[in-house]
């Protein structure tokens, strides 16, 4: 409902005296008027003046004036500075008397206790007894904001720490190596008792997790690297990851080099390098990496990496990255079983057969399976230098009842020679 103003007066009106009612809007029913005449702007100009008006009446005006804030659902003054000066002046200050949980006894002063929040970036929960919000020496007329929080059920009061500084960009590298970490977002995450710095990349978007740990007094530094096991990681900055493994853990020294200012902010020892592989050594998981880059490049498809590879998968990735790297496998072969469907210009030489070895040459298309995925390879020739057949005489005698069309097993094991020879070929194959 509008508040209506009602003053008496009287009114001369020629020769007649009469008395008449003077009707005189308030600033809300102006305020209606224009909203309903479409002035939105008279109307805001019109607020703003009243909100003037009433900063006005706080007793430290000029330098402070009245303002209204929401908190929940309770509209509240508050002092609001109309300057740099005033703050300066009267600087807002937050005065009261709290109790220290007993959990806390063990620190002997609250310096000490602060020194630990901070360090260690943890609240410290207080029991709060009375508090006032000041303005320099005086205290603040409008104490409602403290009351109303005071007021919440069941709210605990808590001193936060300053924040570490934000992550800023570092390049991190150890000596007489190529490689290096050319841009990692490091913060510290924690201070020790005995001053030990902890700074990691936890707010950097990589699937690698860093972790130093700089004893400025001892000149040393602990690294602790991890990989996200996630399927879709960047397997070559995994493998660049592996490969400074390798090299911080021959003690060299590593340098933490800021790229904004471009000077060595520390240096040191590896005290110790934590990574633990799932491989026998960090040599063969770089290997392994490598092959499976290679493929990938190869066949233009990801391969997802089990968590757990066993030996023939391990196997297969090495055959294949080498067959594709190099053109050809070389290993050592035990033995070789084959069918053979016995034709007629072929009886004279089966009952020829001796013992001399010989070299032998056999051609197909073939898949391997790697991860139950298959990769076709178009073109294998596999060339056995020295081979001889298994148990001559038996094959012999069978040769001798068998006949055209019947099928002839034939065992073949390594003669003088037992290395074989794989030639992969990919020319004029092309792989989708």
């Amino acid at each position: 409902m509008s508040e209506i103003n009602i003053q008496k007066v009287n009114q001369v009106d020629g020769d007649m005296l009469q008395n008449c009612t003077i009707i005189k809007n308030s600033t809300i029913d102006e305020i209606h008027k224009m909203m309903k005449n479409g002035d939105i702007t008279g109307a805001i100009d019109l607020l703003k003046q009243q909100n003037k008006i009433l900063g006005t009446y706080h007793p430290y005006y000029p330098d402070y004036s009245i303002e209204i804030k929401k908190i929940f659902d309770k509209e509240i003054p508050y002092s609001k500075p109309a300057s740099k000066h005033a703050l300066k002046k009267y600087p807002p200050l937050l005065k009261g008397k709290f109790n220290i949980p007993t959990k806390y006894y063990g620190f002997r002063n609250l310096n000490e206790l602060l020194s630990y929040s901070y360090r260690t970036q943890t609240d410290i929960e207080i029991d709060m007894v009375e508090l006032k919000k000041m303005l320099g020496e005086v205290e603040d007329p409008y104490q409602d904001e403290i009351t109303t929080i005071l007021d919440i059920p069941g709210g605990k009061w808590k001193i936060k720490p300053k924040q570490f500084p934000a992550a800023k960009p570092y390049r991190i590298a150890t000596e007489d190596s190529e490689e290096s970490f050319d841009y990692v977002l490091l913060r510290t995450t924690k201070i020790s008792d005995n001053s030990e710095i902890f700074m990691s990349n936890i707010e950097q978007k990589t699937n690698l997790c860093i972790e130093l740990v700089l004893n400025l007094r001892l000149k040393k530094i602990v690294l602790n690297l991890s990989i996200n096991d996630e399927e879709d990681s960047d397997k070559k900055a995994t493998l660049k990851f592996l490969k400074f493994i390798e090299q911080a853990g021959k003690g060299n020294k590593l340098s933490i080099i800021s790229l904004e200012k471009n000077i060595v902010m520390a240096s040191g020892v590896l005290d110790n390098v934590n990574y633990k592989s799932g491989f026998n050594s960090i040599q063969e998981e770089i290997k392994f990496l490598e092959n499976i880059i290679v493929i990938e490049e190869k066949y233009r498809r990801k391969i997802k990496i089990p968590k757990y590879i066993d030996q023939d998968d391990f196997n297969s990735v090495e055959y294949l990255a080498t067959g594709i790297r190099d053109g050809k496998v070389i290993g050592k072969w035990k033995d070789f079983t084959n069918e053979i469907e016995l034709v007629q210009e072929s009886m004279d030489f089966w009952k020829s057969i001796n013992e001399i070895p010989f070299e032998i040459v056999l051609r197909a298309k073939i898949e391997i399976i790697i991860f139950d995925e298959r990769f076709e390879v178009p073109s294998l020739t596999r060339v056995l230098k020295s081979a001889t057949f298994d148990n001559i005489d038996v094959l012999k005698n069978k040769i001798n009842v068998l006949e055209t069309g019947d099928i002839l097993k034939v065992k073949l094991i390594p003669g003088c020679d037992n290395n074989f020879e794989d030639i992969l070929d990919f020319n004029n194959y092309a792989i989708t």
